[in-house]
């Protein structure tokens, strides 16, 4: 069993990468979907302080509830990252056009030894995946596409089939002031972060495993989301859960630790990997430098059962 949360931010949201916050930078983008242990660790301090107060001893942070899902949700209809290996094939650019109706999806095959041989690439990991375009192939990255297609016979896009990064949400920006180490702020050192708002008719939805330290949080409330402390409403969310099916391929809906088995025995595809990191106020030292597989991967298995089945099988 699983349990779902329907999130609504009250205000911007910001998830930190790697790129430092310091004097004079500009463009210190949020990452989105965040990594898992963001959503958990938030979900869990706001267990730990309903339920302790402060004063109690309320566990490890190894007893952090799991995170098996991250969705878009709009119109009651679910929304997860594009797989890596999907593109579409048109004359029609994302970039520049809203609407998708009408294009034809195009599913990257592995590469076979025959074609590997005529195009001289070699690879320590065995096959890797390849699309041929007979117009301009575009990668489907930073889009979000309605869950139920995942395993359709479908090979065409509907209206609203796909939302692109500008339906989910617009950029801001943010100007704050460098803290030193002691919490107090540096004059003169200004720096921009680049927030995220999403849309009026657009909320998250995560789903954690059961876990009955969760049970604190009730079926509805407010916690604080990711940098800057944010406000969210969440309440308990009916109808998302992990899935449990054979499939030869499985796409990823939340960002997976990039461990070297995965790389190497589980990936098939993936966009470009990000790196989280930082300060920890609590100990004075660098958090420990972290390696993300984006949202969206697509692995030979369910990892961590985080994925979503990928049946998809799109005319070629």
């Amino acid at each position: 069993m699983s349990i779902s949360y329907e999130m609504q931010p009250l205000d911007t949201l910001f998830f930190r990468g790697s790129i430092p916050m310091e004097a004079g930078m500009q463009n210190v983008v949020s990452v989105f979907p965040p990594p898992v242990t963001v959503l958990s660790g938030a979900f869990w301090t706001a267990a730990c302080q309903l339920a302790c107060k402060g004063t109690v001893d309320y566990g490890k942070p190894s007893d952090m509830p799991k995170v098996q899902g991250f969705f878009i949700k709009k119109n009651g209809v679910y929304y997860a990252p594009a797989p890596s290996t999907w593109y579409y094939d048109s004359e029609k650019k994302a970039k520049t056009g809203r609407d998708l109706k009408g294009v034809s999806l195009k599913v990257a095959e592995k590469l076979n030894e025959r074609i590997s041989e005529q195009l001289g690439i070699k690879t320590s990991a065995g096959d890797v995946v390849f699309v041929k375009a007979e117009n301009e192939a575009q990668p489907l990255a930073d889009c979000w596409v309605k869950t139920f297609f995942f395993t359709e016979s479908k090979s065409v896009f509907d209206e609203d089939t796909v939302l692109l990064k500008s339906d989910v949400y617009v950029v801001e920006s943010r100007t704050g002031v460098t803290l030193d180490n002691h919490k107090h702020t540096v004059e003169g050192q200004l720096y921009t972060a680049t927030h995220i708002r999403l849309k009026d008719d657009i909320s998250m939805v995560v789903v954690f495993e059961d876990n009955e330290k969760l049970n604190f949080l009730g079926s509805s409330g407010k916690l604080q989301l990711g940098g800057e402390k944010r406000v969210i409403q969440y309440k308990v969310e009916a109808g998302m859960g992990s899935q449990k099916c054979d499939s030869e391929l499985w796409v990823s809906s939340v960002p997976v630790m990039a461990e070297n088995s995965l790389l190497s025995e589980k990936l098939i595809a993936s966009g470009k990997l990000f790196v989280t990191s930082g300060w920890d106020f609590a100990k004075k030292f660098h958090k420990e430098t972290v390696n993300w597989i984006p949202a969206g991967a697509v692995f030979n298995e369910n990892v961590n059962n985080s994925c979503l089945p990928l049946g998809k099988k799109a005319d070629k």
